[in-house]
């Protein structure tokens, strides 16, 4: 099972197998990243799950797992969830890269500070909740403080074998800082793009509707469908976004309409 997205590359995707280490690799997962694969090693080398297991299991103390994961002076960020992408904890590395925000839960939750990076994070966490076992890509984008990069990212499934739960395990460290050009918001149009050609034809013409001021009622009789259907279908469109308003619907469509880049 093999992904190929254009803003990936090296990736490996290796389908699930009954190990005894948790933290062990296959022989045949191309692996690029030495510095993840030493963290994995020292993963390895703690043995200790009980941290793990009881969090997945909701029997940890508030903070024991970042804690734990501290205490293992990883160079890579880590962020360990459930299986049903609750954040469970991370390390110290984590917080000074990425900010984070309530969810309506109240729970805490990655702030990713592009949509394509929110796509990204949802999809592979998505192969791995499908099946496979270990994930391993390299990707471009932006730090909590605008700073662009590019990641060396691993995720893999911890616990399948050993509790009713299993958790995500995600590495992931800035391999390069990339240079502040004038063609980054023509970056930031393009992963836009390919995420808006990613939306069907009925989305499609919401967005449409948005954009040329429609309200919710003459977009849902242009469309089919009913008010709520909208209003849910809009929801999720500024979700696939990474947006919060409107606004930024149509501020979308015009830079496309503007660069040639919609269709006809």
């Amino acid at each position: 099972m093999v992904f190929a997205l254009s803003v990936w590359k090296h990736t490996t995707v290796i389908a699930p197998q009954q190990t005894g280490d948790p933290f062990e690799l296959q022989e045949n997962v191309a692996l690029c990243d030495k510095e993840i694969e030493r963290d994995l090693q020292i993963l390895r080398e703690s043995g200790d799950l009980t941290v793990f297991r009881n969090c997945v299991e909701n029997n940890a103390a508030d903070g024991a797992l970042n804690e734990h994961l501290d205490a293992l002076n990883l160079s890579a960020s880590v962020f360990v969830s459930t299986n049903d992408r609750i954040l469970l904890g991370y390390n110290r590395i984590a917080g000074q890269y990425n900010a984070f925000e309530l969810s309506m839960l109240g729970r805490r939750t990655p702030n990713h500070p592009s949509g394509s990076s929110r796509y990204l994070d949802e999809t592979t966490d998505k192969a791995l909740l499908g099946g496979a076992r270990v994930l391993w890509y390299e990707h471009e984008a932006p730090a909590a403080n605008g700073h662009w990069f590019r990641w060396s990212t691993l995720k893999m499934r911890v616990l399948e074998n050993q509790s009713r739960s299993f958790c995500l395990l995600n590495l992931s460290r800035p391999v390069q800082l990339l240079p502040e050009v004038k063609a980054l918001p023509s970056r930031m149009l393009n992963e836009q793009l390919v995420m808006y050609r990613q939306l069907d034809e009925t989305d499609r013409r919401i967005c449409e509707g948005i954009a040329v001021g429609d309200s919710t009622a003459e977009i849902a009789a242009a469309v089919g469908l009913t008010r709520r259907s909208i209003e849910v279908r809009r929801g999720k469109i500024l979700e696939h976004f990474g947006f919060s308003r409107k606004v930024q619907i149509v501020r979308l469509l015009v830079r496309l309409e503007e660069n040639g880049l919609l269709p006809d």
